[in-house]
């Protein structure tokens, strides 16, 4: 098994974004008040979706393996 922590942070400000929409392969979690969505699933490739209300949503695939990954989001505003 692997664990994968996805921490998202503001682009600008790079403070943590609480309570958002973190998708890995359709399983869903929010981010904690650390900024940080944990996911603990076998190694293998995997793509991510991030999406928060007032930011430009963000999607990446990613090949891990056994341990532990940390993926840093970096949200940027949308303009309205």
């Amino acid at each position: 098994m692997a664990r994968l922590n996805v921490k998202v942070v503001d682009s600008y400000s790079k403070t943590v974004l609480s309570y958002v929409h973190v998708e890995v392969d359709g399983r869903v979690l929010s981010t904690g008040l650390d900024g940080v969505a944990t996911f603990d699933i076998p190694a293998g490739s995997y793509t991510i979706k991030v999406r928060q209300v007032a930011y430009r949503p963000w999607t990446r695939t990613i090949q891990i393996s056994e341990g532990s990954y940390e993926q840093t989001v970096e949200l940027e505003k949308a303009i309205y």
